[in-house]
């Protein structure tokens, strides 16, 4: 029976773990690879996240935008202004082996895609084997008895299916070029660095929704109808809503703590 490979995910530490194991079900070989999860979406949605994060500390004009997009440019073997116009275009012009190389990036700084995942372990390392220099799509499709790279850009990025015997060769393709891989990837690792963080995006987006909530409930507490009757009806609450409304009161006395100190500062 052939090697085959398989991932699992420990949710509480985001810890991944690759095993290789045999037929006989023995583990062979353990790489566990510790990668936060910083948002999880299909390609557009993280690139579009991305590029939320690079506004964030590289508002338009500022100095140092292109500086910043080397990291990427580099890996994806891209000029940064080709990088800069991707992330200002959602994705929409980056094609065939810079979009493996991109899609292969995002993974490596936390980003969850969907498409990516959906390809399953054996073509996911296919494209990490491409993007990481391993082998060129070209050996990768000589290979696996495929006529050109196209193909394999197809497979990869655009979900056409393969044959059983197409996914037996990708199988043993990826087995026989899994240390160089794993070295690869521990290498891009260790020496990526992004002039920006990839939360603040997210998390003012948080904000936003937030308030969004909290400014709708004003709004419909504030009517003097509704208001009235929320207000009598608050004893005969059950004991579970009495405490959500308890620890709202928490919650939003320290808020109003934190924005009365900010204003005694001014």
């Amino acid at each position: 029976m052939r090697n085959s490979l398989f991932r699992e995910k420990i949710l509480d530490n985001k810890i991944w773990g690759k095993r290789l194991m045999n037929g006989n079900g023995r583990v062979v070989e353990t790489t566990v690879v510790e990668t936060p999860e910083v948002f999880r979406g299909h390609f557009e949605e993280c690139l579009e996240h991305l590029a939320k994060c690079f506004r964030n500390k590289f508002p338009k004009g500022s100095k140092g935008v292109f500086d910043a997009c080397k990291p990427i440019a580099e890996f994806c073997k891209a000029d940064p202004k080709t990088v800069k116009s991707w992330m200002e275009s959602n994705g929409e012009k980056v094609t065939g082996e810079k979009k493996i190389r991109l899609l292969c990036f995002l993974g490596m700084v936390g980003y969850y895609v969907l498409e990516v995942r959906d390809l399953g372990q054996t073509k996911e390392n296919l494209l990490k084997i491409v993007a990481h220099d391993v082998l060129t799509a070209k050996q990768v499709a000589d290979f696996c008895g495929y006529c050109n790279e196209q193909a394999i850009y197809r497979i990869l990025l655009n979900g056409v299916g393969t044959s059983s015997r197409g996914d037996q060769l990708m199988c043993e393709l990826q087995v026989n070029k899994r240390h160089e891989l794993a070295q690869k990837e521990s290498e891009a690792k260790s020496s990526l660095k992004l002039d920006f963080p990839l939360t603040e995006a997210f998390l003012q987006r948080n904000v936003s929704s937030v308030m969004s909530i909290a400014t709708g409930l004003l709004s419909m507490l504030e009517t003097e109808e509704f208001g009235e009757v929320f207000v009598s009806s608050l004893t005969n609450l059950p004991p579970a809503e009495k405490k959500v409304i308890l620890k709202l009161s928490d919650v939003f006395d320290k808020f109003s703590t934190v924005i009365a100190r900010g204003q005694e500062r001014k």
